[in-house]
């Protein structure tokens, strides 16, 4: 085994020569520079409020373990890109995963979740950063599954948006919020069509507000009595 001083990374032997685990904890912050930097990477587990960024997933192993001590932060990994991210790591435990496209220009990058990605363990929170996801039954089923009645929350960091319209359908997912750490994103409805006063684009179990909540609509599909102020359409609070 081998491992920084305060045992704050370690890399142990697991399976002989051939692979190995990460072990992040205390505190640990660490960056993976750009590309796959380490091969033979069986599994990563961060603990004790560690952080991990890495554009490469093939870093990391197929599964991430967050292990979460009480009421103590959550550790922390951030897989980043220059375009369209997609997560294709398990994840168990609970943890705060970022996915951050890396473009909030406009260009609307777009986050997704791999179709064999296994998430039915993992009861911490994904959050989008500077990309767009199309939340279609099969994002809200990664989400939801859960033999043991664990959930995965879904927030919206800065520059994100989340997009619920016609050609996804209505979705229903347990935990859902905005940033709390920084501004939110977007709940972007626009593309929804309510029918009636009882349809409901997105059904959420609990809700975390964050620093800004922001929710777009198509006003052409509502009637207002009252004067609505350029800018605002709804004002939000905890």
């Amino acid at each position: 085994a081998s491992c920084l001083v305060g045992s704050e990374m370690c890399i142990r032997d697991r399976y002989g020569s051939d692979y190995y685990t990460v072990n992040l904890s205390e505190g640990s912050d660490v960056k993976y520079a750009n590309g796959q930097i380490l091969s033979g990477v069986s599994a990563t587990t961060l603990s004790g409020a560690s952080k991990l960024e890495t554009d490469t997933q093939a870093n990391l192993g197929s599964l991430v373990t967050f292990n979460r001590q009480d009421d103590e932060a959550r550790s922390q990994l951030t897989l980043t890109g220059d375009g369209d991210l997609t997560l294709a790591t398990n994840l168990t435990g609970d943890g705060l995963t970022i996915l951050d496209a890396g473009q909030d220009d406009g260009t609307n990058a777009q986050i997704s979740l791999d179709s064999g990605v296994d998430l039915s363990n993992y009861s911490g929170w994904i959050r989008l950063q500077d990309g767009t996801m199309m939340l279609d039954s099969a994002a809200a089923g990664k989400l939801n599954t859960s033999e043991n009645n664990i959930y995965t929350g879904l927030s919206l960091g800065s520059g994100s948006s989340l997009v619920v319209n016609d050609t996804t359908g209505a979705q229903t997912i347990e935990n859902f919020g905005w940033s709390t750490a920084s501004t939110g994103g977007v709940l972007d409805l626009t593309g929804f069509t309510f029918t009636d006063s009882d349809t409901a684009a997105l059904k959420v179990n609990s809700i975390q507000w964050g620093y800004t909540n922001t929710i777009k609509l198509d006003l052409s599909d509502f009637t207002h009595d009252a004067e609505v102020q350029t800018g605002n359409i709804f004002a939000l609070s905890s």
